[in-house]
């Protein structure tokens, strides 16, 4: 079975922008937290998660720091040789690579 999802795109007011960066800022508190914890634990699989999803938040947020995150990931990934997350982590870079070059371009 092949599930289909369409996102609902509506216009955002820059209340929504307000409420997006809080959450935004939940988030990469949390997973700075949960990323102390791997790091405690050693655990590369979960550390490489972690950055990998710090740097979707900081996305929106700030973009050279958002890179430095998605390499981490890839660093981490590559020393596991974890091809399939290589992939994402690659696909993430160029992700927010592409974002950054039509905004100043």
């Amino acid at each position: 079975m092949v599930i289909i999802f369409t996102p609902q795109i509506t216009p955002c007011s820059s209340q929504d922008m307000v409420k997006t960066d809080r959450y935004g800022m939940y988030s990469l508190d949390s997973y700075n937290k949960a990323l102390k914890i791997d790091e405690e634990l050693n655990d590369r699989v979960g550390m490489a998660r972690k950055y990998a999803n710090i740097g979707i938040v900081l996305d929106d947020i700030d973009k050279l720091e958002a890179l430095e995150s998605n390499n981490k990931a890839l660093e981490i990934n590559e020393e596991l040789n974890h091809k399939a997350e290589v992939a994402t982590d690659y696909y993430n870079i160029s992700f927010v690579l592409s974002k950054t070059s039509s905004t100043h371009g």
